[in-house]
């Protein structure tokens, strides 16, 4: 599964919170579901107790680079 593509409505982030399986440490939480496709789904979300929301869009935007780098290997 090379290839994602993003979630973008409330409604699906609300199912993969109910129905997910979820990962957490102090700063991130990672849920997880299968969707059934060969492609994966990807979804990025901040809290707000995180930081500021200056801060927390400018690491919204920086997630995605992130996680792109750490899985061009995989």
């Amino acid at each position: 599964m090379q290839f994602s593509s993003s979630l973008k409505l409330n409604h699906i982030f609300r199912r993969l919170y109910r129905k997910g399986s979820s990962a957490a440490n102090g700063y991130l939480v990672l849920y997880c579901r299968k969707n059934g496709s060969q492609a994966n789904r990807v979804g990025l979300t901040v809290g707000a107790k995180l930081a500021h929301a200056v801060q927390r869009n400018r690491l919204r935007r920086q997630l995605p680079a992130a996680r792109s780098a750490v899985c061009k290997g995989i």
